[in-house]
């Protein structure tokens, strides 16, 4: 199971968040806590579905993700995260 936790990008000058990065985490049964995935190819349609239950609760909608270098390159990949 895996979910983003949420982490502001503050701007000092303006003193308020101006953007989210948005942190994947996944569940640890045997520890019983979160934490980071072994690998982060995540495919693009479980980021889009996990992008849509937070969007809601957020502010501001401007967010940022990490890509691995071959899903950066993938055209598909691309093409779902422009256009959804």
């Amino acid at each position: 199971m895996y979910t983003y936790f949420v982490q502001p990008i503050f701007n000092i000058e303006q003193q308020r968040a101006i953007s989210y990065e948005l942190l994947l985490r996944t569940w640890d049964a045997t520890e019983r806590n979160w934490r980071l995935p072994d690998h982060f190819d995540i495919d693009a349609d479980t980021q889009l579905r996990l992008m849509k239950q937070v969007l809601p609760h957020l502010k501001l909608k401007n967010v940022t993700i990490n890509l691995t270098t071959a899903q950066f390159a993938d055209a598909s990949t691309q093409a779902k995260l422009l256009t959804s």
